[in-house]
């Protein structure tokens, strides 16, 4: 059977339906049944993409972060800061939709994951790390509170609000 040229794969098309489905009922109510029914996928095929219903989330908020590193090429340990900030933030309302259910369903904790995988420096000394996990507590504790208060500022206004009040070490 052919892909039609307007079909997404079904790692996109199980994230769109458990999507919808967390707009509605929370995560331990939804099914595997329920949402390969939503996706329009096989059961095996969600098996050979996914663990679990949590796999899902996941490996999603992984896409988005990879998307992120890949097309802005920014670490914050080598870039100016403000630069970083209003780049980060754009990226995060890009996908206000998803994140801002994930705040409702309560499993941001997902997102936070990223942010703990994307700020810690692959090759940092020890002393290095604990400085990441710092910077990225902040950003992520940012974000959350950028969030709860509805998405209110732009990414450039939180930038000018918190660049000049800390440094990147």
């Amino acid at each position: 059977m052919s892909k039609r040229k307007d079909d997404v794969g079904v790692p996109e098309r199980t994230s769109r339906a458990l999507y919808e489905l967390l707009k509605t009922k929370p995560l331990e109510d939804i099914t595997i049944v329920e949402l390969t029914k939503k996706a329009d996928i096989a059961r095996v095929s969600f098996y050979r993409n996914f663990a679990d219903k949590e796999d899902v989330l996941r490996k999603d908020m992984k896409r988005i972060t990879e998307t992120f590193m890949r097309k802005s090429d920014l670490r914050y340990w080598e870039t100016e800061p403000t630069k970083f900030i209003e780049t980060l933030f754009q990226h995060l309302l890009d996908h206000r939709e998803k994140i801002q259910t994930l705040v409702n369903a309560g499993l941001v904790h997902y997102l936070q994951d990223e942010f703990n995988r994307a700020f810690i420096h692959p090759d940092g000394m020890k002393s290095q790390k604990y400085i990441d996990c710092l910077v990225a507590g902040a950003c992520y504790n940012l974000a959350y509170f950028w969030f709860d208060g509805g998405w209110a500022e732009t990414p450039q206004q939180l930038a000018q609000i918190v660049v000049p009040r800390i440094r990147f070490a």
